[in-house]
């Protein structure tokens, strides 16, 4: 009865461990995952895509109200801070 008890709870593990589904971004050099496979997020919520981004999102920016006529409804995440984002901007990264 100990070794069927044992053996379930180890078949148990390996299928709740298995089913675990991997980010997609776990580094910052994965950015180009998420924009092959951005046909996976278009019309979903926002924590779909969160959720597969691993590293912490520092600053967003954007123009969710449409204060903008030139420019597209959009919001920008920055996985740095904005000083830092705006420094890199002025020296063309």
């Amino acid at each position: 009865m100990k070794l069927i008890f044992k053996f379930l709870t180890l078949i148990f593990l390996l299928f709740f461990g298995s089913c675990h589904a991997q980010k997609m971004m776990r580094t910052l050099n994965d950015y180009k995952k998420l924009e092959i496979n951005e046909k996976q997020f278009i019309g979903k919520p926002l924590k779909v895509l969160l959720d597969q981004i691993d590293p912490q999102i520092k600053s967003a920016l954007g123009d969710p109200e449409m204060t903008s006529n030139i420019r597209l409804n959009h919001i920008s995440f920055y996985f740095v801070n904005k000083n830092e984002y705006y420094s890199r901007k002025m020296k063309g990264e």
